[in-house]
């Protein structure tokens, strides 16, 4: 619109759908002129800067005006993902899981758990749904939580913060446990790793360190969990 209002709108008639906008290189304003909060990014790069960033859920046949944001300013930008449907995860996993190790030694804690399985920030669909996510610094060593076999390692990344870029890239190590169901640790720092791909490890087996890798407002371990069946 001419106010420089910026509205997502849903089309699907019986669907709720999502998606990540963020602004950067000028303030997005509530509609009585006041700035959001901004947070910083840093880009693969190592170029630092602040943006704002939304989730935005919209309901079946509707629009949202979530933002004013001037996109005439030198150096605006508007970026966002496709709308995806809104689906209704399992409400738990195919089989319950066992008992499982703690993902991080307790002398360096204790730790926040931030965000929870379903979590509204971005354990909302189901990609991610069955994840945790724990405030740690960085550096802090992350432990296997169970015996099994490395399956993935991506430690090349460095880019982190809240733009909506940074959901697409993010570093992780993938372990296929001995009970039948996948872990993966993300956010770790790059070139952490301490194993090798099919290399066997055991409960409580350091295998890299935290970090602030990809989507990370701050430092923190997300760690989530699929059955090897449905990964």
């Amino acid at each position: 619109p001419a106010d420089g209002a910026f509205v997502v709108s849903n089309r699907s008639r019986s669907r709720s759908r999502f998606t990540f906008v963020t602004f950067s290189g000028a303030e997005a304003r509530d509609r009585w002129g006041r700035p959001f909060p901004r947070g910083r990014n840093r880009a693969g790069d190592g170029e630092l800067s602040d943006v704002t960033t939304f989730v935005v859920v919209v309901r079946p046949h509707s629009a949202l005006r979530i933002a004013h944001f001037d996109a005439r300013h030198p150096g605006a930008d508007v970026c966002a993902f496709p709308m995806e449907t809104l689906r209704r995860p399992l409400a738990r996993l195919q089989r319950e899981p066992p008992a499982f190790a703690f993902p991080l030694p307790a002398s360096h804690g204790p730790y926040l758990c931030t965000q929870g399985v379903g979590g509204h920030l971005t354990h909302f669909f189901l990609e991610s749904y069955h994840s945790l996510d724990f405030r740690c610094g960085l550096h802090t060593p992350v432990m296997s939580i169970g015996d099994g076999v490395v399956k993935e390692i991506s430690e090349k990344h460095t880019c982190g913060g809240i733009h909506v870029s940074n959901l697409r890239t993010w570093n992780a190590i993938s372990i296929e446990l001995a009970d039948g169901f996948v872990v993966e640790y993300v956010h770790t720092l790059p070139d952490s790793s301490r194993v090798a791909l099919g290399e066997s490890v055991r409960t409580g087996q350091v295998i890299c360190e935290s970090g602030d890798i990809g989507f990370a407002p701050e430092p923190h371990l997300h760690i989530e969990l699929h059955a090897a069946s449905d990964p």
